[in-house]
């Protein structure tokens, strides 16, 4: 986290069911904001922050469009959706991640390290590959045909030049 985390304000761009903003509270986060446009997802983060009261008071869930979300904040942590269905969704996260923060942590398909690289640097951020991990995503959509896929994915981080 190289102080990107503890005592910073901290926003998960789509957040779903709220893992990363919890993970970021626990990891001393002032401050945590999920925007998340699911209405169903966010009552499931509220539940799942029922299991961790000690960090309840410093999370805030927003319902909304990650485009109409305009506050700056320290660092983003995401894992937007891979840009495959509907194609290329990832570059509108990594668009407002860019806008609202110079730091940057985000998750990708392993096979958009080019594209990254090439995305960011033209929006004046450097991009670091730091992790490379096995991911499984459960079936979910209609064009799925595995109970569960597995890929390998990286965790990258952006920094603003």
């Amino acid at each position: 986290q190289s102080g990107h985390i503890e005592n910073q304000i901290v926003c998960d761009l789509g957040s779903g069911t709220g893992i990363l903003c919890i993970a970021a509270a626990l990891m001393g986060a002032r401050k945590v904001i999920g925007v998340e446009i699911d209405r169903e997802a966010v009552n499931i983060a509220m539940e799942n922050l029922k299991l961790f009261p000690e960090v309840s008071d410093r999370i805030e869930f927003k319902i909304m469009d990650i485009q109409n979300f305009k506050e700056r904040v320290d660092t983003v942590v995401m894992n937007p959706p891979y840009g495959e269905k509907p194609l290329h969704l990832d570059r509108s996260f990594l668009e407002k991640a860019f806008e609202i923060s110079d730091i940057i942590y985000s998750i990708h398909t392993i096979g958009s390290r080019d594209f990254l690289e090439k995305f960011s640097k033209k929006r004046g951020f450097q991009s670091s590959l730091l992790y490379i991990i096995d991911f499984p995503i459960k079936w979910r959509f209609k064009w799925h045909k595995k109970p569960i896929y597995r890929f390998k994915a990286g965790i990258w981080r952006f920094t603003r030049f």
